[in-house]
């Protein structure tokens, strides 16, 4: 049986004009009114974590995923729950989209946690958490980083987000492998 098989592509990756998308949406929600800027709200207060959401909080999350052409018809409510991950954290920190010119390793999402200064510890207790321990300690982080103004790379983070604790070996390796690149790019970071 072919790994991938039974889901949609949209549903282990995050590509990075989805998540440049959910930046443009989440950007014109804050910059916008009325219901445009309740879609902000609520996407910032959203809480993926949470027993129930808000109908605002869902509207504004169909809408976003809609904007990134997410197939939310395919999407399992494990998937709904980390792509709700993903738009919160685009909403509270941004997604770093490279400028031309620049180097490309600073896109690296493990660079980006050495430039906001994100201690060691902190990085090791991060990628150390599996499954459900792992979500609280990445909104701390996420936090931090907001505070320091500094914006992840979502399209890198949120494939992360997707596959963290997957039940489908590829998903598994790919989570694996992107815990390894995200700590050496942290530890190699020359700021």
């Amino acid at each position: 049986m072919d790994q991938t098989e039974g889901f949609a592509p949209q549903t282990w990756r995050v590509s990075s004009n989805q998540a440049q998308a959910l930046a443009r949406f989440i950007e014109a929600a804050k910059q916008g009114e009325g219901a445009l800027k309740a879609d902000h709200v609520a996407l910032r207060r959203l809480n993926p974590d949470a027993e129930s959401l808000t109908v605002q909080q869902i509207a504004a999350l169909t809408r976003a995923l809609q904007r990134a052409k997410v197939d939310c018809e395919q999407l399992s409510v494990e998937g709904w729950k980390r792509w709700a991950v993903i738009v919160n954290g685009i909403a509270l920190t941004g997604h770093h989209i490279a400028k031309q010119g620049e180097d490309r390793s600073s896109a690296r999402f493990g660079v980006q946690l050495k430039r906001a200064g994100v201690s060691d510890a902190r990085v090791t207790r991060l990628f150390n958490a599996r499954g459900e321990a792992f979500f609280p300690l990445l909104q701390r982080v996420l936090r931090l980083m907001q505070s320091r103004k500094v914006e992840p790379n979502w399209a890198e983070l949120g494939t992360f987000v997707l596959n963290e604790s997957a039940e489908h070996a590829w998903g598994k390796r790919w989570a694996e492998a992107s815990r390894v690149r995200f700590v050496q790019d942290y530890t190699n970071a020359k700021l």
